[in-house]
């Protein structure tokens, strides 16, 4: 599944997806676009020239990270605590 903007940001930080940029007036697709690019066109207002694919789950878990401000290690922690993986 396609996602853009600050979830696909998100998804390409923890999952170490790859975040791609759609062609807009200034330059042409560009697949693989480095981290540091992805944000700066987030803060220029953009969000919507950048995009991941991602299964239905992980997005799920980022936006609902994303709506709380809660993020997901808290939640890994809370499994440790509770007998989970080391």
């Amino acid at each position: 599944m396609r996602v853009t903007g600050e979830t696909a940001i998100r998804l390409a930080e923890r999952y170490g997806l790859p975040i791609h940029k759609h062609e807009d007036a200034h330059e042409g697709f560009r697949a693989d676009i480095p981290l540091e690019d992805a944000q700066q066109m987030l803060r220029d207002g953009k969000p919507e020239l950048i995009y991941t694919e991602a299964e239905p789950e992980l997005i799920a878990t980022v936006a609902q990270e994303i709506a709380t401000g809660t993020p997901g290690v808290l939640l890994l922690d809370s499994q440790d605590e509770e007998g989970g993986a080391q």
